[in-house]
């Protein structure tokens, strides 16, 4: 359960469709507390699941923007750029 909500924290952090107590709860709950998962959270799991994702390799730079490793191009990108059907899934939700 813990590897599904760090999951929907990674894809959130690409799309930012969760709100803040959404992410609060995925939190809980990758932490084994007490807490509700609301029903975006379900179906965007449900999502993940359909299209197998798994997060692309990411990191924050000190200018604070997130980039992804493109296995294609062997480079890093902005995160605005990193492209998979899930993402068009995931904005229908917000």
């Amino acid at each position: 359960m813990e590897f599904q909500y760090k999951t929907l924290l990674s894809l959130d952090s690409i799309t930012k469709f969760l709100n803040q107590a959404e992410r609060s709860t995925a939190i809980k709950l990758m932490l084994n507390q007490e807490a509700e998962p609301t029903e975006k959270m379900n179906e965007a799991l449900v999502i993940i699941d359909h299209f197998k994702w798994e997060p692309p390799e990411f990191k924050i730079g000190q200018d604070r923007i997130t980039r992804f490793y493109n296995e294609t191009t062997e480079k890093w990108q902005m995160i605005e750029h990193y492209k998979h059907p899930i993402i068009n899934e995931i904005q229908k939700l917000k």
